[in-house]
């Protein structure tokens, strides 16, 4: 059985989180009145193996907000109005294997925001708002082996953005009618791997 935290949150304040006595809990429940989950947050939590985060008030996730959580391979942060993915959001979790971001209203990741990712696994971004794939947005991410980028109204992928990730093997991804994305973001892929892309009607 997974060492498993589910955060219900409704407000966040930094001196709210009381989690001293929550160490060992599965449930979470976390108050969040700003909008933002704040830097080491959960710097408490270091023996989470996941930690699912939901909250239609949230609005940012600062930098560092999860620093601590040395041993978390799954992280979920879905159903929130997130728009913007900062610089080293998800930096001081090294053994994050899974990160779920579906649902939120992503429309931007700014370069850095994955730094520290490097064995990461999966990474689902579907059902989010994102337009762009620039050169480093997926920057130290070669190892990932999944990419979920379905349900966003994509224009526009850097030919290298995808290129370094040699262990690629399963894409989703969806395409705005009628906009030209350049095939040759995509020639990479050889035979071998399991790679869907469509046109989102």
């Amino acid at each position: 059985m997974p060492n498993r935290t589910l955060c219900t949150v409704e407000t966040l304040e930094e001196d709210s989180l009381k989690l001293k006595n929550q160490k060992n809990a599965d449930f979470l429940y976390v108050d969040v009145s700003h909008g933002e989950i704040p830097k080491d947050a959960f710097a408490k939590l270091k023996s989470r193996k996941e930690l699912w985060f939901l909250g239609e008030n949230i609005t940012y996730i600062q930098p560092g907000a999860f620093a601590g959580l040395t041993e978390l391979d799954n992280l979920a942060v879905t159903n929130t109005l997130i728009t913007n993915v900062s610089r080293n959001s998800f930096s001081g979790v090294p053994n994050l294997k899974v990160l779920s971001l579906i649902k939120n209203k992503i429309e931007f990741i700014e370069d850095g925001a994955f730094s520290g990712l490097g064995g990461l696994q999966q990474l689902l971004l579907n059902e989010n708002r994102l337009r762009r794939i620039n050169e480093t947005t997926f920057h130290g991410l070669e190892h990932l082996q999944a990419l979920y980028l379905d349900d966003n109204p994509i224009e526009y992928i850097h030919v290298n953005a995808l290129r370094k990730m040699t262990n690629l093997t399963r894409l989703v991804i969806s395409f705005v009618k009628d906009k030209t994305v350049d095939e040759a973001a995509l020639d990479f892929i050889d035979d071998n791997r399991k790679i869907v892309h469509y046109v989102k009607l």
